[in-house]
């Protein structure tokens, strides 16, 4: 029989036939076993796995969902066409907290047995989604295995430390009525303070005084922090646009005007416990203002970026500058080690040093449109 992509075969009992499943396996009222011969899973497809007692027992309540083959389990999903498992608590039969869980200790559930073994596993053909899992899952994440026979399948629960961190510096900017997006955010900011996350949504209102409510940009700067070993995937939800840069590297860039939507970067290898810089821009033109800021593993769903995992950069310091200008030359004086930067294009540089310190005196050239000046951090 086949299970088709809007379908369900859910409940208890023992089906004798052959099962492909493009839709979703649901064990049991609420925690129980279902039973069939060889089963076949699609890329797209579902199994709704739900656990009420993290200590239980497999296939009954309390305990989780297991489905027994009596035959081959073939996985023929792929990780460009993944199997969903949708990790699921309840209390009791209800949605809620399941028993006797515990974020801090590395756990493994049986979730399926094949009596003649499980083929074609991968377990980057398998996405594990966890936004039906009430429990706190603090540092814990899941990943899925096969049993040592081959006979089984698991999902594990691992357990990563949780970091230190307070959160980024956010440095807010009021920008000049635009109709196209800013080609850069002019310093210095008329706010700065420490963000704990990117979680905001403030509708038609200001971020906080002086921010005005619409034509306005942050600049978020610091660290990120992963929990474990794992590939990240980045995900910023905004109204308007948002860069976003890991260890200097652009990984999302969607600089438009635009309505509250997701905008993903490509996965990340990252190490456990390593702090990456991180550096996110972001814009906002009119009406509503939306900037969210969240991450994805193979093992875990996403979630805004926790506090614990962010360690703000400290404030830059902003130099003092003053400048006097006639109609040949002009001078620029500035205090602190800073070297000074020319270019022609102020967004795609290049950028060339200046020759001399402050007060720095510059020809006025006539034959040149525009030319732009910085000053950068010895």
């Amino acid at each position: 029989m086949g299970v088709d992509a809007a379908g369900t075969l859910g409940g208890t009992g023992n089906i004798a036939g052959q099962v492909t499943v493009y839709g979703t396996l649901s064990p049991g009222s609420s925690v129980g076993t279902l039973t069939t011969a060889d089963q076949t899973w699609q890329g797209g497809g579902h199994y709704a796995w739900q656990m009420n007692d993290a200590t239980g027992s497999a296939g009954s309540s309390p305990g989780w969902d297991k489905i027994v083959i009596n035959g081959t389990l073939n996985i023929a999903a792929s990780p460009g066409s993944q199997f969903i498992i949708d990790i699921t608590s309840l209390n009791g039969a209800a949605p809620g907290n399941a028993a006797n869980y515990n974020n801090a200790l590395p756990h493994t559930w049986v979730i399926a047995t094949a009596t003649a073994g499980i083929t074609g596993f991968d377990p980057a053909a398998f996405s594990l989604v966890t936004s039906g899992f009430s429990n706190p899952l603090g540092g814990a994440y899941f990943t899925i295995e096969t049993s040592g026979d081959g006979n089984s399948l698991i999902i594990r629960q691992n357990v990563a430390t949780v970091g230190t961190g307070t959160g980024l510096m956010g440095a807010y900017y009021n920008l000049a009525a635009f109709t196209d997006p800013p080609a850069s955010i002019p310093d210095p900011p008329v706010l700065e303070r420490l963000d704990h996350t990117i979680n905001f949504d403030w509708g038609t209102g200001s971020p906080g005084e002086p921010v005005t409510a619409d034509y306005f940009a942050v600049r978020w700067m610091g660290q990120v922090q992963p929990m474990q070993d794992q590939t990240y995937t980045f995900i910023a939800n905004t109204d308007d646009g948002v860069r976003l840069w890991v260890d200097g590297q652009e990984i999302i860039n969607n600089w438009i005007l635009k309505a509250p939507s997701d905008t993903f970067s490509m996965p990340l290898a990252m190490v456990g416990g390593r702090k990456y810089q991180l550096v996110m821009e972001y814009f906002e033109h009119l009406s509503g203002a939306v900037a969210k800021l969240s991450w994805q593993t193979p093992g875990r769903g996403p979630e805004i970026i926790p506090q614990t995992q962010l360690y703000p950069a400290t404030a830059p310091v902003q130099p003092a500058v003053s400048l006097s200008e006639d109609r040949a030359q002009m001078t620029l004086s500035w205090s602190g080690t800073y070297t000074l930067q020319w270019a022609a294009d102020l967004v795609n540089g290049p950028w060339a040093p200046v020759t001399g310190s402050s007060p720095c005196t510059i020809t006025i050239d006539v034959n040149q449109p525009q030319i732009f000046y910085r000053l950068v951090s010895q």
